[in-house]
């Protein structure tokens, strides 16, 4: 197959390596049988919602040159009567996180409104996050802010 470029310019595509993909759960609910074995019992009985799948994922881009740009992040997937609902986190940005959705399902991603579902997964993410920004018409916005008080102004955190 012959590539057309244009301006006589001749550079390799640019390639996408999932270098390193591991999942914790799995796409089957949890039961007796098939517990969910990444929660405990007591995380369990603490959050209204639980994630069906833990993904760490590090992607990278090379062009002609070498290594274009990396990612390394961990995604976060929710599902609830159909609904799913995704979250990211960047490694070098881990105070943050990014909701997706919730969409039909997670290969339909045309949006649907499930405001007890976002509210839940937000409960989740706030016992874990500093940020939490989602994913809307207009771009990101942060929709909550883990509010800073005096004793803890200008001291590191845990995960900063």
């Amino acid at each position: 197959m012959t590539r057309r470029v244009r301006h006589g310019s001749v550079r390799p595509p640019r390639t996408r390596i999932s270098s390193s993909q591991v999942t914790i759960g799995s796409a089957l609910r949890p039961s007796p049988e098939r517990p969910a074995y990444h929660l405990s019992q007591r995380s369990a009985g603490s959050d209204p919602i639980q994630p069906v799948r833990i993904r760490h994922e590090v992607d990278e881009f090379f062009d002609a040159d070498g290594l274009e740009a990396s990612y390394n992040y961990i995604v976060y997937e929710f599902e609830r009567s159909g609904i799913y609902l995704g979250a990211r986190t960047y490694i070098d940005e881990i105070g943050t996180v990014s909701l997706f959705g919730p969409f039909k399902g997670e290969e339909n991603r045309e949006r649907v409104s499930d405001p007890e579902m976002v509210d839940a997964v937000v409960a989740y993410m706030k016992r874990r996050f500093h940020q939490i920004d989602r994913l809307g018409d207009g771009g990101y916005e942060t929709i909550w802010r883990r509010p800073t008080t005096a004793s803890t102004t200008g001291k590191p955190r845990r995960g900063d």
